[in-house]
């Protein structure tokens, strides 16, 4: 019993000297000798005991403010959260009343617009068709003025005429002549000329008429249709010829209609070159200055024969113009 109780105390104080890092005891003989060892080991805990407490109530206190602490910062963090929630509810209405009223906006301008551009089409449609009486308008009124013009150059009296070229041979037993001025001179076949003979005081004097029957380059024959003196004072070469329905220097203008010639002789890029050739405009659109509208096959399916028809074009056929050019 005793030797039991003596190894129960040895392995305590063995205990506590590990658990002070001490080397373990002897073993004791005598119960009584372990006895002399109790108290500085008994202070020795004591101490640690109170240093382990106050470390512990330290530690006590450094995690109850460190608690204290986190739910501070917890509490400010879902405050904050809280507001910066409310922020973004606050933001996300702001921007779902813009887009309301950013397409209530855009509505209102698409309408405005549509409103605007049907009111703009209506009097673009109210410009043009003003635009198109008076061009309609005016293009009546050059056509007054061309056949006003046309009259007046008819009432010419001779005396104010100007020569326009002049016969250079005459065949009296023919009743025909030859004058100098041809296709180069822009003539074509029916002009009737007036002839004269200036002379003293500067009067000219009246001696008949002819007609252009047949055109060459530079040249053209004429047929004698009246002759004032035929015995007299018959006409002759070197007479003077004027019509007032004949300007050399007036550039004609040839506009084609239609789909393509009936002649299979030549092409159209052919007739335009020989029409340039004779110093004829060839142009794509007709107008008012427009001097004749060339007739191909389906020219009045064309916009050119309405504006030439409404314009008082004069209309030349294919085979008028196989003659005007000499084939």
């Amino acid at each position: 019993m005793k030797s039991t109780h003596l190894s129960s105390v040895l392995s305590s104080i063995n205990q506590a000297n590990k658990d002070l890092n001490r080397k373990p005891h002897p073993e004791f003989a005598n119960l009584l000798d372990p006895y002399s060892q109790f108290p500085g080991i008994f202070k020795e805990y004591q101490g640690i005991r109170d240093e382990a407490i106050a470390e512990r109530d330290t530690a006590d206190k450094t995690f109850t403010a460190a608690i204290a602490s986190r739910e501070e910062t917890i509490k400010t963090i879902t405050k904050d959260l809280q507001e910066q929630r409310a922020q973004v509810a606050e933001a996300q209405q702001q921007y779902e009343d813009c887009q309301s009223t950013r397409l209530t906006v855009v509505d209102r301008l698409k309408q405005e617009f549509e409103d605007k551009e049907e009111e703009w089409t209506e009097k673009e449609l109210s410009s043009n068709r003003q635009l198109q009486r008076k061009d309609s308008e005016i293009s009546t009124l050059h056509i007054l003025v061309k056949k006003l013009q046309s009259k007046d150059r008819q009432l010419l009296t001779l005396a104010d005429a100007h020569p326009d070229g002049k016969l250079v041979h005459v065949s009296n037993d023919l009743g025909k002549g030859w004058v100098n001025i041809g296709r180069k001179n822009h003539l074509k076949n029916g002009l009737i000329f007036r002839v004269y003979r200036p002379s003293k005081g500067g009067k000219k004097l009246f001696k008949g008429r002819v007609e252009v029957r047949q055109v060459d380059e530079l040249s053209a024959e004429v047929r004698v249709i009246e002759e004032v003196e035929p015995l007299r004072n018959p006409i002759a070469a070197g007479d003077l010829i004027t019509s007032p329905f004949y300007d050399q220097k007036e550039e004609p203008i040839f506009v084609f209609a239609g789909t393509k010639l009936s002649s299979q002789e030549m092409t159209e890029d052919f007739l335009r070159a020989k029409l340039t050739g004779y110093g004829v405009l060839v142009k794509g659109n007709v107008d008012i200055n427009t001097s004749y509208l060339v007739a191909l096959e389906d020219y009045e399916k064309t916009t050119e024969f309405k504006v030439a028809e409404r314009l008082g074009v004069p209309i030349l056929r294919e085979k008028e113009l196989m003659e005007f050019i000499g084939y």
